[in-house]
């Protein structure tokens, strides 16, 4: 049974189809490709692409719609476009493989340490929200307690 979230409606929609059909058969978990193709699909949609054969210059217009993707993500992205495009041309259309960006760094992520004073902000805030309902069930009674519990794991 086909799932309706992915329906294809460009020109490549027999080709994503295939495409995810041979890594199904492979015995891959084709879910975040579905979901790429699915923003490729759109993207040509938008470009009224009517020729078959994926281009440089389609690759560098879908790149700069792009400019709130992660590293990570668009490391991903431009995986799944390689391998597609390397599929239309074992199956005889010429499309541009795109080189892959630069590797993001495993960890990448920078924390943040609250100073003295931020911390009072916090708690200040917490403690001022005003309540409107005085039900139990309201988060608004335990976030000032939550907040100052989480704030001890960081001394």
């Amino acid at each position: 049974m086909k799932d309706n979230k992915f329906i294809y409606r460009s020109i490549y929609e027999p080709f994503f189809n295939e495409f995810i059909a041979k890594k199904e058969a492979l015995g891959l978990f084709t879910l975040r490709i579905k979901w790429i193709l699915l923003e490729f699909d759109k993207f040509f949609i938008s470009i009224n692409a009517k020729n078959l054969g994926i281009t440089k210059e389609q690759v560098e217009q879908w790149r700069a719609t792009r400019i709130n993707d992660a590293p990570n993500t668009i490391y991903t992205k431009y995986g799944i476009l390689s391998q597609f495009s390397r599929f239309m041309c074992k199956i005889g259309y010429s499309s541009y493989i795109p080189r892959m960006p630069a590797c993001p760094p495993k960890h990448s992520f920078i924390p943040h340490i609250f100073s003295h004073k931020e911390l009072e902000t916090i708690f200040r805030a917490c403690d001022n929200t005003r309540l409107y309902n005085r039900h139990m069930s309201t988060i608004s009674f335990v976030l000032p307690a939550i907040v100052r519990l989480l704030s001890l794991t960081l001394f």
